[in-house]
């Protein structure tokens, strides 16, 4: 997996491409926890990522909570429809703020 910062109407974005399992779960997190604190907004761009598995969904639910106790924010973007499904099917689209084109 790849990641990229940018930023993104003021926020830290990081985009992800490839896969997010066991495998890279830890690459997203290092990256989130080196460029958000948990306050202000985060974006993570989900426009080239390929799959998630449960070990990308624990990083998702980790940075939602730290933000949440922390005042912040998190934006999922560009998320693509097999990803979606997941997110509807774990109720994961109650829980997160998804923002596609």
């Amino acid at each position: 997996m790849t990641i990229t910062k940018s930023e993104y109407e003021g926020a830290v974005a990081l985009a992800a491409e490839g896969k997010l399992d066991n495998n890279t779960s830890d690459a997203l997190r290092a990256a989130i926890e080196d460029n958000f604190d948990g306050t202000g907004r985060l974006f993570l761009d989900f426009e080239k990522l390929a799959y998630v598995s449960s070990a990308g969904l624990r990083v998702i639910l980790a940075v939602y909570r730290k933000a949440d106790e922390r005042g912040g924010g998190v934006v999922l973007r560009n998320v693509n429809a097999e990803i979606l499904e997941l997110f509807d099917m774990t109720g994961f689209s109650d829980i997160v703020v998804i923002e596609n084109k």
